[in-house]
């Protein structure tokens, strides 16, 4: 008999301890759990990013280029914590700090992500207009309900903690560009002079440059002055120049102008804020329907944004630095002077100089990071702006990525807001950083200590 007493103790015991465990023991089921719903948590979130870009004040390309750079990084560091085979971004990068001494071992992924996102939203977005800020909180709370229908109070309060002090910590790090920090506020210097002369790009309408000293805000892969772009055109208003063919290409082009390109100038525009989202976010509309259309990881949905993030800030701190140095003046002021005073470009042209062009390089870049992952053959349906009524979002089928890129560059010489050699040469240095994005080593056994 005491033989039977001491195995049930013996057996209580154990039971008792597994219970006390069990919870410790289930953290990486806790990490895995409903990969699914994390995809499509970060593509909502990615989805209402598009919606703010659109409907908040200064979010033009620069600006949100660097804000997705921010929330990949944020989203990278929230993920890391699920994978032990991830790099810390204080590895990359090492004035980045993150004040958390310990983590919890019961931490739901989602909630992290959920908390983050949240966080982010509010520092980069302080200004959202009131629907837009009710519509992320309400996100955010519709998400945090949800998961408490799963798991405890106490495990979505840790894990929010641990998203909410990631958040915070990008933030911080942000700050450190000086440049860039809160210049959604700041998009037109007042005291900026452009440099005036023959063929020097100035402002026709009353509003100063956008973002004139955008060539020195944070860059992530490599300084701008590292990449050789191959210097403009020689100008010239000689009709036997070759300045004189690029500016009569974007002229003859226009009249007329085909209906097809038309579809495609329009389709590529993104220049109309309050109406669509910017170029740069053009790139994560796609990244998002592309996901959508063919389901994949968190940890490839993860990668694909952590890069083309840093890929996109990188692009616009390039392109904007050389706008500036060369200056070049639009083709509508050149057309105008010297092939027809009463051309006008399909749509207004953008105010800042046309060499290189951004649209070109921000695809290219983005292209770049696309290929790396998904492969360059795809079947992919374009339906960024089907729901427009103001210009012609007909959707478009690609099937392959450079197809896409190539058609986003030229789409600007079609709009007559940029010369070829501003689409050719966008297409070559947004390539460059685009591969630079792809190389960075971001698993712990290929960094080299």
């Amino acid at each position: 008999m005491k033989y039977m007493k001491f195995g049930y103790r013996k057996t209580m015991f154990y039971a008792v301890l597994w219970m006390l465990f069990l919870p410790f023991f289930q953290c990486k089921e806790y990490s895995k759990k409903s990969s699914n719903d994390t995809v499509q948590l970060i593509l909502d979130w990615n989805k209402m990013l598009l919606n703010l870009v659109q409907t908040s004040e200064g979010y033009r390309p620069p600006v949100s280029g660097r804000m997705y750079c921010y929330m990949g990084l944020s989203l990278w560091e929230c993920n890391r914590f699920f994978n032990k085979d991830l790099i810390e971004l204080s590895t990359l990068f090492p004035d980045f700090k993150l004040p958390v001494d310990s983590v919890p071992l019961r931490i739901v992924r989602d909630a992290v992500i959920n908390a983050n996102y949240e966080r982010m939203v509010h520092h980069f977005f302080p200004h959202a207009i009131m629907s837009m800020h009710k519509s992320y909180q309400s996100f955010y709370e519709s998400n945090r309900v949800n998961l408490l229908s799963k798991y405890s109070k106490w495990d979505i309060d840790q894990s929010e903690d641990l998203g909410f002090k990631i958040a915070d910590a990008i933030f911080e790090f942000s700050k450190l560009d000086k440049i860039g920090h809160q210049s959604f506020a700041f998009n037109f210097d007042q005291n900026y002079t452009p440099r005036v002369g023959d063929g020097q790009w100035v402002s026709l309408d009353s509003m100063p440059a956008l973002l004139p000293h955008w060539g020195q805000a944070k860059w992530f892969l490599l300084p701008p002055d590292s990449i050789k772009l191959v210097p403009p055109i020689e100008f010239s208003n000689e009709r036997s120049s070759e300045f004189f063919s690029q500016a009569l290409e974007v002229f003859t082009i226009s009249r007329p102008l085909t209906s097809e390109r038309r579809w495609i100038a329009e389709f590529w525009s993104d220049d109309f804020h309050g109406i669509t989202f910017c170029a740069v976010s053009r790139w994560i509309s796609i990244l998002i329907q592309y996901t959508e259309q063919n389901p994949n990881t968190v940890e490839v949905l993860v990668e694909t944004l952590f890069r083309m993030g840093l890929a996109l800030n990188d692009a616009t701190v390039f392109v904007w630095s050389k706008k500036y140095i060369y200056n070049v003046e639009r083709p509508d002021t050149y057309i105008r002077r010297n092939v027809n005073k009463n051309w006008e470009p399909l749509h207004h042209t953008p105010n800042f100089p046309s060499y290189p062009s951004g649209h070109a390089t921000f695809g290219a870049a983005a292209g770049e990071v696309l290929k790396a992952i998904f492969g360059n053959k795809i079947q992919f349906t374009d339906r960024s702006h089907e729901t427009k009524k103001e210009f012609n979002g007909t959707p478009r089928k690609f099937t392959t990525i450079d197809a896409m890129v190539n058609e986003n560059a030229l789409s600007r010489l079609y709009l007559g807001v940029h010369y070829r050699m501003d689409c050719e040469e966008g297409l070559n240095v947004g390539k460059i950083i685009g591969k630079k994005a792809v190389e960075l080593s971001l698993l712990k056994n290929q960094v080299k200590n």
